[in-house]
């Protein structure tokens, strides 16, 4: 059975978009809406060409601060788990004695 195409206001578009650019991930807003993924990416990338179009000359444009988004995200993500295995680490130097050996609980 084949799906009728659905048709959604610019109201809607534009807060599905901003949830994405808040922060949340596109795969979520898209099933917490129940839209599909693809209809989702390309809602943002029109808006993110709208609002490059609009900005003033010297100014970065809004597509290319949402892709610095996207890898200070990354970087942040990455970051994290570094800190989580150093802090572990730690954990684990601190259990041992001089010898290597593991404290005993006792």
């Amino acid at each position: 059975m084949r799906r009728t195409p659905r048709h959604y206001d610019i109201e809607f578009k534009q807060r599905a978009v901003q949830m994405v650019i808040d922060g949340r991930g596109p795969t979520e807003v898209a099933r917490d809406l129940d839209i599909p993924l693809s209809c989702l990416r390309r809602w943002k990338k029109n808006l993110l060409e709208k609002m490059d179009q609009g900005g003033a000359p010297g100014e970065r444009s809004a597509s290319d601060m949402a892709a610095e988004m996207d890898k200070l995200r990354r970087e942040l993500s990455d970051m994290t788990v570094q800190r989580d295995i150093l802090k572990k680490t730690i954990r684990i130097f601190d259990e041992m004695d001089g010898a290597g050996r593991r404290r005993s609980a006792c």
